[in-house]
């Protein structure tokens, strides 16, 4: 596991915008995966919310240009936003440092979806905000591939798979693994929130 870490949090945002603006257009899902989560989610017999006949809400942490949220909001059976350090004009898009808490956001989503822990110089942190937006029964989906390994500016968070379970096990129990049939190795980690008790 690597972390680069920054002196101080304007350094850690200049180089998350020197990464936003080389990559802007490019996105880290495929339409398969997004197909694949929204079955997971949603199928009529097995999924996590099969029997809640309810709009699921969800948000999708680190969307830059929206498109994975455009993807999940498709069909209207969920009702997902994004957030992300610098959002293009998007209306679902909220500017907001996913490393922070945001109280209005505290047990309010169904799901929490990111393929971008690896932007993440406080990992651990990261996924305990994530962890307490969730209700209940809510699920955090986590992308992970051989992408995430290795650190580089803005990607100042690498681990193995195996690190990234051990880590998401501290706040979550891990459900499942989605293995996603793409050009390179990508999983989809599935897990819930822990149960917190006195």
């Amino acid at each position: 596991m690597q972390i680069l870490t920054f002196p101080n949090d304007r350094e850690y945002v200049k180089a998350q915008r020197r990464a936003d603006e080389s990559k802007s257009k490019r996105t880290s899902f495929t339409q398969n995966e997004i197909n694949r989560i929204r079955e997971e989610l949603l199928h009529c017999d097995t999924g996590i919310f099969a029997k809640n006949p309810c709009m699921i809400d969800g948000i999708c942490h680190g969307c830059r240009n929206g498109q994975e949220v455009d993807s999940l909001n498709l069909e209207n059976q969920m009702d997902c936003c994004g957030t992300d350090l610098f959002p293009r004009e998007y209306p679902f898009i909220v500017e907001w440092d996913f490393r922070q808490e945001n109280p209005e956001w505290v047990n309010r989503f169904d799901f929490v979806y990111s393929n971008s822990l690896d932007h993440s110089d406080e990992p651990e942190k990261t996924l305990e905000v994530w962890s307490n937006q969730l209700r209940g029964d809510g699920v955090l989906l986590l992308q992970w591939s051989t992408a995430h390994r290795n650190v580089d500016g803005a990607d100042c968070f690498g681990a193995s798979l195996d690190e990234y379970l051990i880590l998401v096990s501290k706040s979550f129990d891990i459900r499942d693994l989605l293995w996603i049939d793409d050009d390179c190795c990508k999983v989809i980690i599935i897990a819930s929130k822990r149960k917190k008790y006195e």
